[in-house]
């Protein structure tokens, strides 16, 4: 009798442990799903992939944490817990950044994957203080959403890149040479040149950063300058595009947190690219996969 109430209980408590699990699964797709408008999709897969690109978002109130991001690395993935590595040293934060590091503040983690952009929620559960930088512990999510679909295939460099900026002001004159109405007023021309680092490339558009050890106000600027719609020359150091003269239009813009520094991270399309140039792109970023596959790949003779 007493063997036959033990199998008993023991079926009832896989059962509700099975019921809670697949509750706790259903609410937290609900939620999502409630939060953001795309597909939501499983998150096991991204956690595959160590060397993706990602980012961490704090979730603020305040309009200066809520456009920041920080760049982060997938340093392992346990079987409830996240681990992400930020090149960070903590006594360099900012005070805004106070708010997000408590225990249980809610983040949100965004991956650029081979096909497409994901965001997922994750709580903090601690944060470590390694020689590498901080190691950031937080939930395990279920659940991702996919904000983007890549049309093109896309691959991670760390190559420098020459962006410019031309703006078009009215000059200023006295009221005795004011021009009339109908006259044209005379303009001139304004150029910013940048020089960032290229996170991934495709062919058509890129993400790159722009660091600067400044102050707030000079991130801000830099934001300004390189707010959305904006149109950019590209000057890309790849071989047979030397003399090409690409146009991008910006399409986010976003405040990060580096070592002892700000900078920004934005992302561009190309504008009407000639036909060579995206052939001269995509044959350099299917050589960049094509090397990465050979480097993963394990030898036969170790």
């Amino acid at each position: 009798m007493v063997a036959f109430w033990a199998a008993i209980m023991g079926a009832l408590t896989v059962t509700l442990i099975g019921l809670w699990q697949s509750s706790t699964r259903y609410y937290a797709w609900r939620r999502l799903r409630r939060r953001f408008a795309g597909m939501v999709v499983s998150a096991e897969p991204l956690w595959q992939n160590h060397s993706s690109s990602l980012v961490l978002r704090p979730l603020s109130k305040s309009t200066d944490s809520e456009s920041l991001c920080i760049p982060a690395t997938l340093w392992a993935a346990k079987r409830y817990r996240l681990y992400f590595l930020l090149d960070l040293d903590k006594s360099c934060l900012p005070e805004t950044m106070a708010e997000w590091m408590q225990r249980g503040s809610l983040l949100f983690v965004e991956m650029t994957g081979e096909t497409a952009i994901y965001r997922a929620e994750v709580r903090l559960c601690g944060i470590h203080v390694r020689s590498q930088g901080l190691l950031i512990k937080t939930t395990r999510p279920l659940w991702a959403v996919r904000i983007q679909r890549r049309q093109y295939a896309r691959v991670a460099v760390a190559l420098p890149v020459t962006l410019e900026r031309i703006e078009e002001t009215p000059v200023r004159q006295t009221v005795e040479d004011a021009p009339k109405p109908a006259e044209n007023r005379e303009r001139q021309t304004l150029r910013h040149r940048f020089d960032a680092t290229l996170c991934d490339l495709s062919a058509g558009g890129f993400r790159a950063e722009l660091h600067c050890e400044g102050s707030p106000q000079a991130a801000a600027l830099l934001s300004e300058l390189l707010a959305p719609q904006t149109v950019l020359n590209v000057h890309l150091p790849i071989i047979g595009l030397e003399k090409a003269q690409l146009r991008a239009r910006v399409l986010t813009c976003d405040r990060i947190l580096t070592r002892c520094g700000l900078g920004v991270r934005f992302t561009c399309s190309f504008l009407a690219p000639e036909p060579w140039e995206q052939e001269e792109i995509m044959h350099f970023v299917f050589q960049k996969q094509r090397e990465e596959l050979q480097r993963r790949r394990p030898s036969r003779f170790v």
